[in-house]
């Protein structure tokens, strides 16, 4: 017994170490990784004009420790899982290790997706729509010129991303529970209007009220859950198969 709470207490002192270290290289490198959250909405095809603005003497601090916050804790709470799983591995069976194993490489999968597609497609065209208004057309007359506070733009960046990872891991929970369950097809079809209706309503709030952004990514969404069935059912039946 006092072996198992010797190595949970080592392991939670590994675990505040790796924090504490995450957050001094987040910071060190915080102007790098200001440029590289900002510049696909601040730079790929901008005018040479745009900029953020701080109004206070806080704001670009406060934009430094918000993104050094949510890389550190993102970082750390994989590091926390890794040892979270090598911690139970003994005790559990191969069957159930192999398992474990492949819900937490689908989690991560699902996370990398995620963040990419978020950082390339979802925030740029949710940018671009409000930046939409900035200037003025035949159809908007009236000349708005935007000035974007830099510690608001991080601060909506990192809500949006945490929802977006949110909903990538609903996804992968979803790809895990078809994996482990029998009966997949009832599954699939008694739920699959509720999915569709719960998909729109994820399109309705991740993104901007343009109609346009609202059914592109609803048919991302829909495109992405086909997939998901396909491959569980075609895994399914190769597993029967062979076996």
């Amino acid at each position: 017994m006092f072996q198992y709470l010797f190595e949970l207490r080592n392991r939670f002192l590994v675990f505040g170490f790796s924090k504490i270290s995450l957050v001094i290289a987040a910071y060190s490198y915080k102007e790098t990784v200001l440029f590289l959250f900002t510049k696909s909405v601040a730079y790929e095809g901008k005018p040479r004009g745009f900029y953020f603005i701080a109004t206070s003497v806080t704001d670009v601090f406060a934009a430094y420790i918000s993104l050094t916050s949510a890389i550190s804790t993102v970082l750390a709470a994989m590091f926390m899982f890794y040892h979270f799983l090598l911690f139970i591995s003994p005790a559990l069976f191969k069957f159930e290790y192999d398992v474990l194993k492949s819900v937490c490489v689908k989690l991560f999968l699902f996370w990398c997706f995620g963040t990419f597609l978020f950082h390339n497609c979802l925030f740029h065209a949710f940018w671009e729509f409000f930046l939409s208004f900035q200037g003025s057309t035949v159809y908007q007359p009236l000349s708005v010129y935007f000035e974007a506070k830099i510690n608001e733009f991080v601060e909506l960046y990192l809500f949006f991303y945490f929802v977006c990872i949110a909903v990538s891991q609903l996804f992968a929970t979803f790809f895990c529970f078809l994996d482990v369950s029998g009966n997949r097809l009832t599954l699939v079809k008694r739920f699959r209007k509720l999915t569709y209706v719960m998909f729109i309503g994820l399109a309705t709030i991740l993104t901007p009220p343009d109609i346009i952004s609202q059914v592109a990514i609803f048919l991302i969404f829909s495109v992405f859950y086909e997939i998901i069935v396909a491959i569980s059912i075609l895994k399914f039946r190769f597993n029967s198969v062979t076996s």
